[in-house]
């Protein structure tokens, strides 16, 4: 057994015997013992919705245990997608393959919020997404107001929460695997799991800046055009109405202005930069005229 990452809580072991999978064991704190029994019911959740999709699997569960807690689940060969968008030693493949991956993800968005849905005529859910949005607003600020019969139109969806590259592996097997599914359930508009991936987009592609500038907004035009693609393949609905990306860019600014205020509290100059940037980065994103993928396409002068 050894450890995936310097202080990561998740562990790798692998056996000798050809009939017995590698698996990945992952160790949780004493405070959340019921976290692992969570997780293995909300990853076979996902195996079930993803089972059938050609290009996206949830990782298998195997088991659990409750002290330690700790949850297994099958070790699967590859590289996690954040390590290719982020760090320079890392091969990169080709374009055209990483867009394929990123459409992947989309589609794999698709199917979890498809599957997803809240009944329609659930009030309290439609009302705790539309307060959650007015809080989100004033965050951002009055200019990104949206009109009530904007957001009656829009469904809503449990959301998948921490959907990023950190949490998707590349498979040797040509599938991507989604890691950490929620384990409470929070209700919401499909823009905010949309905008957490788009976000963490621009984090790894935009911000890192090991890459030339401009290279990297050409690259992160491509990226986020077949994200949207493949979300709508899945999804059956189609985010690229000027509302529609402004409410995306509105869930990730108000993210990026909560994680600002936590980091000046803590004092981490580091981490307050790095907020800073991305909210700025997003914010640039939001008030042009053009939906976001048109406006991502623009070269620079």
């Amino acid at each position: 057994m050894h450890r995936g990452l310097p202080n990561s809580d998740l562990y790798f072991c692998t056996t000798t015997a050809s009939s017995l999978p590698d698996v990945a064991v992952k160790a949780y704190p004493a405070e959340l013992q019921d976290g692992a029994e969570r997780e293995f019911v909300e990853l076979l959740r996902l195996e079930a919705i993803l089972g059938s999709d050609a290009d996206c699997r949830g990782i298998r569960p195997l088991g659990w245990t409750s002290l330690p807690a700790t949850l297994w689940t099958e070790y699967v060969p590859g590289t996690d997608l954040r390590f290719v968008l982020r760090d320079p030693d890392q091969a990169i493949p080709r374009i055209d393959e990483l867009r394929e991956w990123i459409r992947k993800a989309g589609r794999a968005l698709g199917l979890y919020h498809a599957a997803s849905l809240v009944p329609e005529d659930s009030l309290a859910a439609r009302s705790l997404a539309n307060s959650d949005v007015a809080t989100r607003t004033k965050l951002v600020g009055p200019r990104n107001g949206f009109r009530p019969e904007f957001l009656e139109a829009r469904e809503i969806v449990k959301w998948y929460m921490d959907f990023s590259p950190t949490n998707m592996r590349m498979g040797d097997d040509g599938l991507l695997y989604l890691l950490d599914p929620p384990t409470k359930y929070r209700y919401g508009f499909r823009h905010r799991d949309v905008g957490r991936f788009i976000g963490g987009l621009m984090n790894l592609v935009f911000l890192r800046e090991w890459r030339p500038y401009r290279r990297s907004r050409q690259l992160l035009s491509l990226l986020v055009d077949d994200f949207l693609n493949g979300y709508e393949t899945t999804a059956l609905v189609s985010l690229r109405t000027a509302q529609d990306l402004r409410l995306v860019a509105t869930y990730e600014m108000a993210r990026r202005v909560w994680l600002t205020r936590t980091a000046l509290r803590r004092r981490d100059v580091r981490a307050t930069r790095r907020h800073l940037r991305a909210l700025v980065t997003t914010r640039s994103y939001t008030y042009r005229r053009r939906p976001m993928p048109q406006a991502l396409n623009d070269q620079d002068p």
